[in-house]
């Protein structure tokens, strides 16, 4: 005690300036505090110390380091009285009780450090005013409750540290943006933000585990995601057994490459690390749609084989996904695409994925298609920029027959030669300038023919082609409303599926009406070519 009793007495000695000062309120929060510790005496007069325990300027005190003194008690709320204070350190006391609220007047604070002492309660609202905090440090103490979400309203704060405490409930997503961040050893259980990713920072261990979840070493794990790791696992016909972390000769789900998780839920997957794989092989399980918090998923170079399961489509947190250099096949599922789609990056390169491929996949790159559709002879593979005209209606299959496509093709060519200013532009799907054969009109094709024609009122010139007896399976066809001139080929006759009507009564029937057709006309469409211009057709037959 005598020992203690000496120091506090040269402390008293040293905190005020050599030259005689008037005495301050600083002078009596000072004073309150120090009676604190374990040997209490009256303050008189102060001398400098070092810089690191106590700052006066112009009689406030603007530093107060009083580090590991012995001092108990509660801090008291005269603490707010020292508004001129910079920085205040209290750490590795005996304090209890609650941070005062008058703290929260201290805006002049860019450190405040608390650390290991007895405080028990919950952080005040009032910490939010501290504009100026650089650092925040209440960590070792009995601290509770939830954190304050005016701790985002502090700009500045790059240290915050509130770690080995009570504290429970979620942590504001504003906390994301501080540099140093420990919230580690507290009671965190519910749903965190993004930056709090493993287990062991957010101290999920100390939670109560739900019904669908299973303690693995203290923490919580998504029975359900915890299976689907295990099915990849039970896929692969050979595994990369340096994955077997304790060596018993076993892969379990969780040393399955690199993992993160959050909140219980597998966020990343990484099967691809330092140009070592997880060996893994089969198919990817359809009920990988159940992964649902998936983030991040990586498993190139491995041996995986089977389609793509379109269920991988429903993972719409899925932000990047690389399956490049394996052996999948099949074609990739449209609704990678979708509009609930959140994938910005896809890698799919060096597998035996099939054309044609979803817009969402920019580069599918080197690919073995040799166990891909190859059309007959007579028949088009086409995949680039397919124009959203064309609908088909049976197979995946994308051969067009190349008879077909022809005659499409007669039909623009005719109507660039005769009036090519009357063609409608529209029908120009990527804006390349030129109209294709699959951008004419509205498409509808099954079993690679054209069974379906809707080019009314396109700009469509010229004569029909006389090889319109190609489109065999032509079911309708809409042409009216254009500028159409010339004779109709007795070749159209053949078209035995074609319902011709003049009227317009029915949208299962061909419509050839309003154009400038000349007679006479094929039997098999005489009665139904409907109102005709053919002002043309009588000057060309006057001497």
């Amino acid at each position: 005690m005598i020992k203690y009793f000496f120091i506090i007495i040269i402390f008293l000695m040293s905190c005020t300036p050599t030259e005689p000062v008037e005495i301050h309120d600083d002078n009596a929060v000072l004073h309150t505090l120090l009676k604190m510790g374990t040997d209490t005496i009256e303050i008189k007069d102060c001398v400098d110390l070092p810089d690191s325990i106590c700052v006066w300027k112009e009689g406030r005190i603007t530093l107060l380091n009083l580090f590991n003194m012995e001092l108990s008690g509660t801090i008291p709320d005269e603490i707010g009285n020292l508004t001129e204070l910079k920085q205040l350190g209290l750490k590795s006391n005996n304090f209890n009780g609650g941070i005062p609220e008058s703290i929260g007047k201290l805006t002049n604070l860019t450190q405040l450090s608390l650390s290991n002492n007895l405080l028990n309660g919950s952080l005040p609202e009032s910490l939010g005013n501290l504009s100026k905090l650089i650092l925040l440090d209440v960590s070792n103490n009995n601290l509770e409750g939830s954190v304050p979400s005016t701790i985002g309203n502090l700009s500045g704060l790059y240290t915050f540290l509130v770690n080995s405490n009570n504290f429970s409930g979620s942590i504001p997503e504003s906390l994301c943006e501080i540099g140093n961040l420990d919230v580690s050893n507290n009671q965190f259980c519910e749903s965190q933000p993004y930056c709090i990713d493993t287990p062991e920072l957010m101290g999920y261990q100390s939670c109560e585990c739900s019904t669908n979840e299973e303690v693995i070493n203290g923490y919580c794990y998504s029975q359900t995601d915890l299976t689907i790791l295990s099915e990849i696992i039970s896929n692969a016909d050979s595994i990369n057994m340096n994955l077997d972390i304790d060596s018993s000769g076993i892969v379990d789900p969780l040393e399955l490459g690199i993992q993160k998780w959050h909140s219980g839920r597998l966020k990343q997957l990484d099967c691809y690390w330092e140009a070592e794989s997880c060996s893994i092989s089969g198919n990817l399980p359809a009920n990988i749609e159940n992964l649902d918090s998936l983030e991040y998923l990586d498993v190139q170079q491995n041996s995986l084989t089977g389609n793509i399961p379109e269920t991988i489509s429903n993972l719409t947190n899925l932000k990047y996904l690389n399956i490049s250099y394996n052996q999948l096949s099949g074609s990739v599922p449209d609704n990678f695409c979708g509009e609930n789609s959140s994938l910005n990056e896809i890698i799919v390169t060096n597998n035996k994925l099939c054309p044609c491929y979803p817009d969402c996949i920019e580069d599918a790159g080197e690919q073995d298609i040799s166990e891909c559709i190859n059309c007959d002879v007579g028949f088009t593979l086409i995949c680039d920029d397919l124009p959203a005209t064309v609908s088909i209606i049976e197979g995946d299959s994308l051969c067009f027959r190349e008879s077909n496509l022809v005659v499409l093709q007669a039909f623009i060519d005719s109507s660039l030669t005769a009036l090519p200013d009357s063609l409608d532009m529209s029908m120009d799907a990527d804006s390349s300038g030129t109209i294709e054969p699959l951008e004419l009109g509205a498409q509808y094709w099954e079993d690679e023919n054209l069974v379906s024609l809707f080019a009314q009122g396109k700009g469509l010139s010229g004569q029909i082609p006389s090889l319109v007896d190609s489109l065999e399976s032509l079911q309708v066809i809409w042409v009216y409303n254009n500028f159409f001139s010339g004779q109709i080929p007795e070749s159209i006759c053949s078209l035995s599926n074609l319902d011709w009507d003049s009227t317009g009564s029915s949208s299962l029937k061909s419509y050839i009406y309003n154009n400038q057709l000349c007679p006479p006309y094929p039997d098999c469409i005489a009665p139904f070519v409907g109102e005709q211009d053919i002002l043309n057709c009588l000057e060309s037959e006057s001497p």
